[in-house]
């Protein structure tokens, strides 16, 4: 079994000083094998966690454009969920990655099926059926595999790609029922909510309704702006800035709802260290095949 290594690298543009950061996955160190740069660069990073895991079943999962399904940048997720699908067969995530708790929360840790308009679709293929190790992931030097996510973290995972598996198995009714991707994200915000905060929850916290609905309105909102870039009414710009905003006002009202304490478990940022999920230079990069499918 090969090793598959979680890799983060900070965005230097001082433009974007709040941006999250960048994730991709290898499976040797320094750049020695090969990478799947999810979305963005695949070199120059440093490494967050490795895990044991089919390389070849990874490099399947990541596809030919090294996006792992993620489609469309921003509807579907992020490099973060990209990098999540690929680490999937080592049972590892990106998380510690700047930003990442914020992006969990908004796409999940495996990123959106399909977009809250229908489009984009982006199902998870997991491709159980493969195993093995890439002829470029077999360097002797690579890094020990860590045990870095307890029984109750692995037990998270599962559930959040189970979920995915439920959802994907049914893609004719989510199609008729454009709700349901909404009630896919509630219920992985639900299920990432009681992992990072347990029992202090509901004895803290204003009400766990009070949180899911600041979730929800965020949902619904970018359910309106992706309406609006798919009928070509608003540029990618324009979305992606809009996006931000809303990711901006999610922080905050969660930090209204949440005490510091609870706040930096769920997002590990401290309040008041926003960020943004959303590259304007990366989304616009994607617009060569017009993914958004927006009418012309």
């Amino acid at each position: 079994m090969g090793t598959l290594i979680a890799l983060h690298r900070p965005v230097t543009n001082p433009a974007l000083g709040r941006l999250a950061d960048h994730t991709y996955v290898a499976c040797c160190e320094d750049d020695a094998g090969k990478a799947w740069g999810c979305w963005g660069a695949k070199t120059g990073g440093v490494q967050l966690r490795a895990g044991s895991g089919s390389t070849m079943r990874a490099d399947a999962i990541a596809g030919v454009d090294e996006r792992a399904g993620v489609i469309c940048y921003l509807i579907n997720g992020v490099c973060h969920q990209a990098a999540n699908r690929v680490l999937f067969p080592a049972g590892i995530t990106v998380r510690g990655a700047r930003g990442y708790g914020v992006s969990e929360a908004l796409f999940g840790p495996y990123g959106r099926p399909r977009g809250g308009t229908g489009g984009c679709l982006a199902p998870f293929h997991q491709h159980a059926g493969i195993s093995g190790d890439h002829p470029d992931c077999t360097s002797a030097d690579g890094p020990n595999a860590d045990d870095d996510d307890d029984g109750e973290a692995s037990a998270y995972l599962k559930q959040t790609a189970d979920l995915h598996a439920a959802f994907d198995a049914e893609p004719e009714f989510a199609f008729r029922n454009l709700r349901s991707v909404e009630a896919l994200e509630i219920a992985l915000f639900d299920l990432m909510v009681r992992d990072r905060l347990e029992a202090t929850f509901p004895a803290k916290a204003s009400s766990v309704a009070d949180v899911l609905q600041t979730r929800l309105n965020f949902a619904r909102s970018r359910q309106r702006l992706e309406g609006s870039i798919a009928e070509g009414s608003i540029s990618t710009a324009t979305f992606v800035e809009s996006i931000n905003e809303l990711t901006l006002a999610f922080q905050a009202q969660m930090a209204s709802l949440l005490d510091p304490e609870q706040y930096f478990a769920l997002f590990e940022l401290e309040v008041g260290d926003d960020v943004v999920l959303g590259d304007i230079e990366v989304a616009e990069q994607s617009d060569s095949d017009d993914p958004y499918g927006r009418s012309r």
